[in-house]
């Protein structure tokens, strides 16, 4: 069985302390826009994961849902150190373009996992 994904946000960035602790930055679930396209300096996806082993590669990719547009596909990584270790892991995706309001599909694929999550863009 592959890893499982725990949580899934969107946010601005996060930030690591020396001890390890996590602060995510600029949290949300949608977002009210008065001009489009829209372009986020800084957007990353936040990933709670469980289940793996070893290092595992993450693919993931964004995609409009009115049109099928593919608006940027990125990878990173997660680490789990044993079987019962949490992984938490990010992908940062600077400059991101959002053309119009609608739904975005973003999918994470790790392993045998496939996690989707919609981000809502609605005009003000």
């Amino acid at each position: 069985m592959g890893p499982e994904c725990r949580a899934m946000l969107f946010c601005e960035s996060v930030l690591t302390d020396r001890i390890g602790k996590r602060y995510i930055i600029g949290e949300f679930a949608g977002l009210l826009i008065e001009e489009f396209p829209l372009v986020m300096p800084m957007f990353t996806v936040y990933l709670v994961l469980s289940g793996g082993r070893g290092i595992m590669p993450i693919h993931l990719r964004a995609v409009c849902m009115d049109s099928d547009e593919v608006l940027i596909e990125a990878d990173g990584e997660a680490r789990f150190e044993t079987a019962l270790v949490v992984a938490r892991s990010w992908i940062e995706m600077p400059g991101i373009e959002f053309p119009r309001a609608g739904t975005y599909s973003f999918v994470v694929q790790c392993g045998e996992l496939c996690a989707e999550r919609k981000l809502e863009l609605v005009r003000a």
